[in-house]
């Protein structure tokens, strides 16, 4: 598989990388983790994948363990209209079922929305992680995922690349989310059929400072959120996202967030007294969603152009070598 070589090694690989723009001497990074997804099985030591857990925002899918799958050397999360496979879970108002995998949650997906880093969005009851110690999080660094994204043709897809905090990492409080902050890598809706224009390609970062008073607290409401312009970048392409593997880069440090894909820079946040850029460490998260808001709603027949899949090939993690 791509790059294979690096995750069975075993050995610590220096590489350099560098701001295209930027004219100076450029920063080199150590490989810390990847993972190839070689083999027929997920690394359940590095990854969970959810079953029977939603995630609010009054999203329409159900994510389910059986709709992850490592095979062909890339991580696939299939996506596909089912409403009585989702019933079949004891959960009929869902009508897709969908993949999530995150490194993030060492105990098991809960039911109890009171147990989650994500009480309090958006959505029904049953929508919590039981967080107890993340599998794989790192703080700064450069975050390289290369990945294939489902068509934007399908109706209200939407697949994301995202990082959150690391749950050993919410004490004192205030560093869970939403304080703590929320890098989104990537994010792609999609517009339907009947579009003639590629949805691009989104990063945001989202934080919140509750206004300038206390922290608010873990699983405070999203509506708290400071975000988008000027922390939400579009990497605009004529080229459907489906039919090819692109490379999504994060390069984050004490003072910046930086966005790539393909190498070229397309956004960068820098840290301000209203935007504080994350300290703590985060884990890694791709799913694939069905957004069911009113924003993105598309009048066309459920599960039209169903099952799509969302492809991951490999996931590598850097170190800033000082």
């Amino acid at each position: 598989m791509r790059g294979g070589t690096l995750a069975s090694s075993g050995l610590v690989l220096a590489c350099t990388f560098g701001l295209k723009h930027n004219a100076h001497a450029e920063p080199a990074y150590r490989m810390v983790f990847s993972d190839e997804f070689d083999g027929t099985t997920l690394n359940t030591s590095t990854w969970t994948a959810a079953d029977n857990f939603t995630h609010g925002n009054t999203e329409l899918q159900l994510y389910v363990e059986s709709a992850v799958a490592v095979a062909d050397g890339v991580l696939r999360l299939t996506t596909q209209y089912d409403p009585a496979l989702a019933a079949s879970y004891g959960r009929p108002g869902y009508e897709y079922i969908s993949g999530w995998v995150d490194s993030g949650i060492a105990g098991a997906h809960s039911a109890d929305p009171t147990t989650s880093e994500f009480a309090g969005v958006g959505g029904t009851a049953g929508t919590g992680v039981a967080d107890s110690a993340s599998k794989f999080s790192q703080a700064f660094g450069k975050w390289e995922v290369r990945a294939k994204l489902p068509s934007y043709k399908a109706a209200e897809i939407w697949p994301a690349i995202w990082f959150m905090p690391a749950p050993e990492a919410t004490n004192p409080p205030h560093l869970c989310w939403p304080a703590g902050g929320e890098i989104d890598l990537m994010e792609m809706w999609g517009l339907g059929q009947a579009s003639e224009t590629v949805s691009p390609s989104q990063s945001t970062y989202h934080y919140t400072t509750n206004g300038g008073d206390a922290p608010a607290e873990c699983g405070s409401d999203y509506d708290m959120f400071d975000t988008y312009e000027p922390n939400q970048f579009r990497f605009d392409t004529d080229q459907d996202w489906a039919d090819d593997f692109h490379v999504w880069t994060l390069v984050w440090n004490t003072t910046s967030i930086n966005y790539f894909v393909d190498d070229q820079l397309y956004g960068t946040i820098t840290a301000t007294d209203l935007t504080p850029v994350p300290q703590t460490p985060f884990y890694a998260i791709f799913n694939t969603a069905i957004c069911g808001e009113s924003w993105c709603h598309i009048d066309e027949d459920p599960g039209a152009l169903f099952p799509v899949v969302h492809e991951i090939d490999y996931i590598r993690v850097y170190e800033l070598v000082e």
